[in-house]
């Protein structure tokens, strides 16, 4: 089990707000990206930002491309990987955590959100809201 806290950040009228985010590094084609990445029970996939996508030097041009609905029901494209992403998680002191999944590219939005399908599904997940803390085993 590897555990992390979670990511404070300031709210609206200043208030404190805490969110369920772990460091992750994504790997493709020779290249990687490290970001904190959210994890969202919601999301039925793993999005990411489309510039990760050209980071890869993935051609998205004839992937499949999807119009989905996004929390508070505004719509955005994302766009289905050629290729499997390996997702590496990682804690000093701790065994890596590694693994491939299919992931979607989005036109918009800068979050990475880390859904059921490429990770939920991969993991025994605790979101311990009391203590702020993720525990994520295998």
């Amino acid at each position: 089990m590897i555990v992390f806290p979670y990511v404070e950040f300031l709210g609206l009228a200043e208030d404190r707000v805490f969110r369920p985010m772990i460091p992750i590094i994504f790997q493709a084609n020779g290249k990687e990206f490290k970001s904190y990445s959210l994890i969202d029970s919601g999301a039925d996939y793993s999005i990411l930002p489309i510039e990760i996508a050209g980071n890869f030097n993935l051609d998205l041009g004839s992937q499949p491309r999807y119009s989905i609905l996004g929390a508070g029901g505004s719509s955005f494209t994302i766009y289905k990987s050629p290729i499997k992403i390996e997702h590496i998680i990682a804690k000093r002191g701790f065994r890596e955590m590694r693994w491939k999944s299919i992931v979607f590219f989005s036109e918009s939005g800068s979050t990475i959100l880390l859904g059921q399908n490429g990770f939920l599904n991969e993991f025994k997940v605790v979101l311990n809201g009391k203590n702020k803390e993720v525990e994520i085993s295998q």
